[in-house]
């Protein structure tokens, strides 16, 4: 009797098997890209640099209702020195990391507030971490090997009631050439 159960599921295992064999795919997934021998200077700085933006402090009241804004501040990425052969366009591409939410904004480390960037040239809403065609990061033309972009970083309360605390976030970037 065991010797038949055992055949039995010998039989069944190996017939399963080369049915998992013989599947048909689902579907084909196509990776592009390019690396370019384009680099620059960031803020005076090689790669990787350092930009320190410092929002202003904000009273929590400001902040108290869902999807409120306050302490908006610029900030640039300005490539200097630009050289290779790819020098048309650049915009950045924020990455995600682990203090990327869904939203595609940063954790403050304060209950109830978000840090959201925002393109310098009309203040439309940079979604971290998302596709690059996603993120909304708008292109800059290269000019005489250099580029300004301009960002705004500002609290979002994406449920009001903000809590109160020190602030402290950071995002990755990678500077896409064109």
């Amino acid at each position: 009797m065991k010797k038949t159960i055992i055949s039995t599921l010998l039989i069944a295992g190996t017939a399963l098997a080369s049915q998992l064999a013989m599947a048909t795919p689902d579907g084909t997934i196509n990776i592009t890209g390019a690396v370019t021998d384009t680099s620059c200077t960031i803020n005076g700085q090689t790669a990787p640099a350092t930009i320190a933006v410092a929002l202003p402090s904000v009273s929590k009241s400001t902040l108290a209702a869902a999807n409120a804004t306050a302490g908006k501040t610029p900030f640039q990425i300005k490539l200097t020195g630009c050289s290779g052969s790819t020098l048309n366009n650049v915009h950045t591409f924020f990455e995600l990391g682990s203090n990327v939410n869904a939203a595609g904004r940063l954790t403050s480390g304060v209950a109830n507030v978000d840090v959201e960037l925002l393109n310098g040239d009309d203040s439309s809403p940079i979604v971290i971490g998302a596709a690059d065609a996603s993120q909304n990061s708008h292109i800059t033309p290269i000019s005489g090997g250099a580029a300004t972009q301009g960002y705004f970083a500002q609290y979002k309360a994406p449920t009001g009631s903000a809590g109160t605390g020190p602030v402290a976030t950071s995002v990755t970037f990678t500077l896409a050439y064109q």
